[in-house]
């Protein structure tokens, strides 16, 4: 289960929306790929290895745009964390 769809399952069991799910609505497309970027990612960074599990397991076909969109997300994903971290435990 991914981390998104958790969130969904909260809000609807509570019928409160998560603070994490809270921001603008994204079109399908770029849904659809955050969706599965959020499946694929297991640890700090999105590793290739992930995404070559993925693709064997699932049967899912990953162009090189695909991979290459995830892996942008990631590194997005990446500075975002690392900034909320900065800010909470101060710089570094």
């Amino acid at each position: 289960m991914s981390k998104r769809q958790h969130l969904e399952q909260i809000e609807k069991q509570t019928g409160i929306r998560p603070d994490e799910m809270i921001g603008p609505e994204a079109p399908d497309e770029l849904e659809e790929i955050l969706s599965l970027y959020w499946t694929i990612r297991t640890g700090d960074v999105l590793t290739y290895q992930e995404l070559d599990a993925y693709v064997r397991l699932s049967g899912t076909v990953l162009t090189s745009q695909d991979i290459q969109l995830l892996r942008d997300i990631d590194m997005q994903v990446g500075h975002e964390l690392s900034a909320i971290h900065r800010s909470e435990h101060g710089s570094r």
